[in-house]
């Protein structure tokens, strides 16, 4: 019997990602974050979540995406990768969807040399093509400043 699996999936520049919903800690509204100085363009800042100060990441801008226009419709999804939570800026989430592994194929080497670091597994689901991301990867860099 295959192992199911289930994840979030939501958009990020009109696109379809999902993550491991075991990673997820909770999905909440937009909050303006505080600015810290020297950060990358793909850090918003930091936002307060009951006394925990969390890094608030523009998924889009870390995945080389163009960047939505952030409104009060804008969602956070709170996410816990290698023991540290972090904020992750989202368009909107859409459902949670269960795969096995015999959904999933690896996503194809482009010619470009483009990243797939993020992404480890391609599926479609309703006809939709979804990613699905590897928060370790595109989180490195907030690890190793942590």
């Amino acid at each position: 019997m295959t192992e199911t699996v289930e994840y979030l999936s939501f958009e990020v520049s009109g696109e379809c990602y999902a993550i491991d919903i075991a990673l997820t800690r909770e999905i909440r509204g937009w909050t303006e974050p505080s600015a810290m100085p020297d950060t990358p363009n793909y850090e918003l800042g930091v936002i307060n979540l009951r006394g925990e100060m969390l890094p608030l990441i523009d998924l889009a801008a870390r995945l080389g995406l163009v960047s939505p226009e952030i409104h009060a419709r804008s969602v956070i999804i709170v996410a816990e990768v290698n023991n540290m939570a972090v904020g992750l800026l989202v368009d909107s989430v859409s459902n949670i969807i269960a795969l096995t592994r015999d959904d999933m194929r690896p996503p194809p080497d482009m010619a470009n040399g483009g990243k797939h670091d993020y992404v480890s597994a391609l599926t479609v689901v309703e006809e939709q093509m979804i990613r699905i991301l590897d928060l370790g990867p595109a989180l490195a860099d907030e690890q190793e400043a942590a």
